[in-house]
């Protein structure tokens, strides 16, 4: 941290995640999610850490270029634990929008960082 400045709160630190998750998606790269996906991850079908970098690289295999823009990013919670996250998000393989998505997020603070704990991909895309 750069000395002289307020730490950033939770919810800087968990929108700072998402960003360095996405622009790593779009340059189609696994270590910001790495960084900031829990060791105890889970999604919605019960697959690990381990079984979501294997999806992210099958992905990038079959798309050279990805294309993501975030509409809306709704957070909720408090205190020092937990934050609720929904992500609505513009995805495709080219330039053009082909595909939206809402996805449900939970981070949980682990040793100082925020990191992405729970996911609901809901109809997301790549889970075909």
């Amino acid at each position: 941290m750069i000395s002289g400045r307020d730490p950033l709160s939770p919810e800087e630190q968990i929108r700072t995640a998402i960003k360095e998750m996405v622009e790593g998606a779009e340059e189609r790269r696994l270590e910001p999610f790495k960084k900031h996906l829990s060791e105890q991850l889970e999604d919605q079908n019960g697959l690990g850490k381990k079984d979501i970098l294997q999806r992210l690289r099958v992905l990038f295999l079959r798309h050279p270029e990805i294309h993501l823009s975030i509409l809306s990013l709704d957070m909720t919670g408090s205190g020092n634990q937990v934050r609720k996250v929904q992500m609505e998000l513009l995805m495709s393989s080219t330039s053009i929008p082909q595909n939206r998505g809402i996805y449900d997020f939970t981070f949980r603070q682990e040793d100082g960082d925020w990191n992405l704990w729970y996911m609901d991909w809901g109809q997301g895309y790549g889970l075909e």
